[in-house]
């Protein structure tokens, strides 16, 4: 059986929504947007990115005619359209680094809290607006960090 794939709207709408909850935090130290960016992550993990919490905000939205502003044009929504598990594996590492933030401004290291918050907001960003994976960037700038590092102990 084929997996799922996840409509690129949504996708899109979800990471717009993210990215704006975590940056809340990270400009205006907000951690409410944290809690609720874990909240609608959580529905996402729950229930797939079409049926999740932002995917009926947008529905909302549509009522009103609101959703054409966030609607994604044809010739981009392959970069957009993933497989459910890649899906997953995306919304658990959000999920994550998410807990990591709250758990670094819980035990007081806001300043920790907010880099990686601020870290998490630019990698959102980016998936949102360019159809690129969080996943996979992170991974990416993983690697060039650890690069950097091994270049520089040597």
């Amino acid at each position: 059986m084929a997996a799922k794939r996840q409509k690129a709207d949504n996708i899109r709408f979800s990471r717009l929504v993210m990215t704006v909850l975590i940056a809340l935090y990270a400009l205006f130290g907000v951690i409410e947007g944290i809690y609720v960016m874990l909240l609608f992550t959580l529905s996402t993990i729950f229930f797939g990115i079409n049926h999740s919490l932002t995917s009926w905000l947008l529905r909302f939205l549509d009522l009103f005619g609101f959703a054409k502003i966030f609607k994604l044009n044809n010739r981009y929504k392959r970069s957009f359209e993933i497989l459910r598990s890649m899906e997953l594996f995306e919304e658990v590492m959000r999920f994550s680094v998410g807990m990591l933030v709250l758990y670094l401004y819980l035990i007081d290291y806001s300043v920790a809290s907010v880099v990686l918050a601020f870290y998490m907001a630019i990698m959102m960003m980016i998936s949102t607006f360019f159809g690129f994976c969080m996943s996979g960037l992170m991974y990416i700038a993983y690697t060039k960090l650890l690069g950097m590092f091994k270049h520089a102990s040597k």
